[in-house]
Protein backbone atom coordinates (compact mmCIF):
# COMPACT_ATOMS: atom_id res chain seq x y z
CA UNK A 1 0.00 0.00 0.00
CA UNK A 2 3.02 2.80 1.22
CA UNK A 3 4.56 1.85 -2.38
CA UNK A 4 2.10 1.94 -4.24
CA UNK A 5 1.12 5.50 -2.42
CA UNK A 6 4.46 6.79 -3.11
CA UNK A 7 4.42 5.57 -6.58
CA UNK A 8 1.22 7.91 -6.59
CA UNK A 9 2.78 10.82 -5.01
CA UNK A 10 5.91 11.04 -7.48
CA UNK A 11 3.41 10.75 -10.44
CA UNK A 12 2.01 13.73 -8.97
CA UNK A 13 5.18 15.81 -8.28
CA UNK A 14 6.22 14.76 -11.85
CA UNK A 15 3.13 16.20 -13.24
CA UNK A 16 3.18 19.18 -10.95
CA UNK A 17 6.57 19.90 -12.04
CA UNK A 18 6.24 19.52 -15.35
CA UNK A 19 2.66 22.45 -15.09
CA UNK A 20 5.20 24.63 -13.07
CA UNK A 21 7.52 24.34 -15.53
CA UNK A 22 5.27 25.77 -18.49
CA UNK A 23 3.39 28.44 -15.88
CA UNK A 24 7.20 29.42 -15.46
CA UNK A 25 7.69 30.78 -18.77
CA UNK A 26 4.32 32.96 -18.98
CA UNK A 27 5.00 34.07 -15.08
CA UNK A 28 8.76 35.21 -16.07
CA UNK A 29 7.38 38.07 -17.71
CA UNK A 30 5.03 38.68 -15.29
CA UNK A 31 7.58 38.54 -12.50
CA UNK A 32 9.40 41.37 -13.89
CA UNK A 33 6.71 43.83 -13.40
CA UNK A 34 5.93 43.17 -9.64
CA UNK A 35 8.36 44.84 -7.84
CA UNK A 36 6.03 46.09 -4.86
CA UNK A 37 2.87 45.85 -6.48
CA UNK A 38 -0.05 43.98 -5.13
CA UNK A 39 -1.08 40.96 -7.05
CA UNK A 40 -4.61 40.33 -6.17
CA UNK A 41 -3.97 42.44 -3.02
CA UNK A 42 -0.92 40.29 -2.31
CA UNK A 43 2.07 42.50 -1.63
CA UNK A 44 5.09 40.73 -3.35
CA UNK A 45 8.41 42.57 -3.52
CA UNK A 46 10.99 41.79 -5.75
CA UNK A 47 14.62 42.52 -4.40
CA UNK A 48 17.20 44.50 -5.74
CA UNK A 49 18.67 40.92 -7.02
CA UNK A 50 15.61 40.83 -9.57
CA UNK A 51 15.33 37.22 -8.72
CA UNK A 52 13.93 36.66 -4.91
CA UNK A 53 10.91 37.93 -4.39
CA UNK A 54 8.99 38.15 -0.72
CA UNK A 55 5.44 37.63 -0.05
CA UNK A 56 3.98 40.03 3.08
CA UNK A 57 2.01 37.07 4.36
CA UNK A 58 -0.24 39.55 6.22
CA UNK A 59 -1.79 40.91 2.84
CA UNK A 60 -2.48 38.09 1.85
CA UNK A 61 -4.61 36.72 5.40
CA UNK A 62 -6.16 40.37 5.13
CA UNK A 63 -8.20 39.00 2.24
CA UNK A 64 -8.08 35.22 2.09
CA UNK A 65 -11.17 33.35 2.30
CA UNK A 66 -9.77 29.88 2.37
CA UNK A 67 -5.84 28.57 2.17
CA UNK A 68 -4.38 27.95 -0.72
CA UNK A 69 -0.89 26.52 0.08
CA UNK A 70 0.13 26.53 -3.90
CA UNK A 71 -0.77 29.55 -4.28
CA UNK A 72 2.43 31.59 -3.71
CA UNK A 73 5.07 28.12 -4.96
CA UNK A 74 6.77 31.01 -7.30
CA UNK A 75 7.96 33.54 -4.40
CA UNK A 76 11.20 32.56 -3.09
CA UNK A 77 10.46 34.43 0.48
CA UNK A 78 7.25 34.68 2.75
CA UNK A 79 7.33 37.33 5.50
CA UNK A 80 5.06 36.22 8.29
CA UNK A 81 4.24 38.42 11.06
CA UNK A 82 3.32 37.35 14.79
CA UNK A 83 1.89 38.85 17.35
CA UNK A 84 3.88 40.26 20.67
CA UNK A 85 6.82 37.48 21.85
CA UNK A 86 5.91 36.31 25.33
CA UNK A 87 7.62 39.35 27.28
CA UNK A 88 5.15 41.56 25.44
CA UNK A 89 8.07 43.31 22.88
CA UNK A 90 7.07 43.91 19.94
CA UNK A 91 9.24 45.17 16.71
CA UNK A 92 9.65 44.78 12.85
CA UNK A 93 6.45 45.54 11.01
CA UNK A 94 2.93 46.39 12.01
CA UNK A 95 3.50 45.71 15.99
CA UNK A 96 4.56 42.44 15.53
CA UNK A 97 7.54 39.87 15.21
CA UNK A 98 9.18 39.30 11.66
CA UNK A 99 10.11 35.68 10.44
CA UNK A 100 11.20 35.33 6.89
CA UNK A 101 11.14 31.88 5.39
CA UNK A 102 12.51 30.58 2.29
CA UNK A 103 10.90 28.04 -0.15
CA UNK A 104 12.42 25.44 -2.15
CA UNK A 105 10.17 24.02 -4.68
CA UNK A 106 12.91 22.18 -5.81
CA UNK A 107 12.53 19.67 -2.48
CA UNK A 108 8.60 19.60 -3.40
CA UNK A 109 6.28 19.56 -0.56
CA UNK A 110 8.77 19.88 2.01
CA UNK A 111 10.42 22.71 0.72
CA UNK A 112 6.74 24.76 0.60
CA UNK A 113 5.83 27.36 3.20
CA UNK A 114 1.95 25.75 4.55
CA UNK A 115 -0.66 27.54 5.56
CA UNK A 116 -0.98 25.38 8.24
CA UNK A 117 2.09 25.58 10.11
CA UNK A 118 1.19 29.62 10.13
CA UNK A 119 -1.66 28.30 11.86
CA UNK A 120 -0.17 26.33 14.32
CA UNK A 121 2.38 28.51 15.13
CA UNK A 122 -0.47 31.00 16.05
CA UNK A 123 -2.20 29.02 17.88
CA UNK A 124 0.03 27.76 20.06
CA UNK A 125 1.92 31.15 20.51
CA UNK A 126 -1.71 32.57 21.34
CA UNK A 127 -2.35 29.57 23.95
CA UNK A 128 1.54 29.38 25.65
CA UNK A 129 -0.53 29.95 29.13
CA UNK A 130 -1.80 26.23 28.59
CA UNK A 131 1.43 24.65 27.27
CA UNK A 132 4.58 26.75 28.19
CA UNK A 133 5.90 25.69 31.66
CA UNK A 134 8.89 28.24 31.85
CA UNK A 135 7.63 31.69 32.97
CA UNK A 136 7.32 34.54 30.32
CA UNK A 137 9.36 36.97 32.46
CA UNK A 138 13.15 37.33 33.51
CA UNK A 139 16.29 35.93 31.85
CA UNK A 140 16.23 31.91 31.68
CA UNK A 141 19.56 29.71 31.66
CA UNK A 142 18.39 27.67 28.93
CA UNK A 143 18.04 24.69 31.38
CA UNK A 144 14.58 25.46 32.72
CA UNK A 145 13.15 26.22 29.10
CA UNK A 146 10.04 24.18 27.96
CA UNK A 147 11.37 21.91 24.74
CA UNK A 148 9.53 21.72 21.78
CA UNK A 149 10.07 19.15 19.08
CA UNK A 150 8.73 19.80 15.10
CA UNK A 151 8.83 16.58 13.82
CA UNK A 152 8.24 16.68 9.97
CA UNK A 153 9.38 20.56 9.94
CA UNK A 154 9.89 21.27 5.98
CA UNK A 155 10.45 25.15 6.00
CA UNK A 156 10.60 25.24 9.95
CA UNK A 157 7.77 27.78 9.93
CA UNK A 158 6.01 26.46 13.30
CA UNK A 159 9.16 26.18 15.27
CA UNK A 160 10.93 28.79 14.39
CA UNK A 161 8.36 30.94 14.79
CA UNK A 162 8.31 29.35 18.84
CA UNK A 163 11.87 30.00 19.19
CA UNK A 164 11.70 33.58 17.97
CA UNK A 165 8.82 34.68 20.35
CA UNK A 166 8.74 32.56 23.09
CA UNK A 167 11.07 31.41 25.72
CA UNK A 168 11.42 27.51 24.45
CA UNK A 169 14.14 25.47 23.20
CA UNK A 170 13.02 24.23 19.75
CA UNK A 171 14.54 21.20 17.80
CA UNK A 172 13.02 21.09 14.31
CA UNK A 173 13.34 17.90 12.13
CA UNK A 174 12.70 16.76 8.62
CA UNK A 175 14.29 14.22 6.06
CA UNK A 176 18.01 14.51 5.42
CA UNK A 177 17.31 16.55 1.94
CA UNK A 178 15.49 19.18 3.96
CA UNK A 179 17.34 20.23 6.64
CA UNK A 180 19.76 22.57 4.79
CA UNK A 181 16.97 24.66 3.87
CA UNK A 182 15.61 24.38 8.03
CA UNK A 183 19.43 25.83 8.24
CA UNK A 184 19.03 28.39 5.81
CA UNK A 185 15.80 29.70 7.37
CA UNK A 186 17.09 29.78 10.73
CA UNK A 187 20.09 31.94 9.61
CA UNK A 188 17.29 34.64 8.05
Amino acid sequence: YLRNLRKCLEAEEMMLQKEDHSEEEKKSDEHEELEAVGVGSDVIETLGDGKTTVLQYDSFLSHQRYYDDYKHRDVSLISYTFLEDAYGHNSDRKGGIELVIGQDRALGRPGMCWDSSFVLAEHLIAKRESWLVTPTTGESNGSDLTRVVELGAGTGVAGLALAKTLPCHVTVTDLPEVTDLIRSNMAL
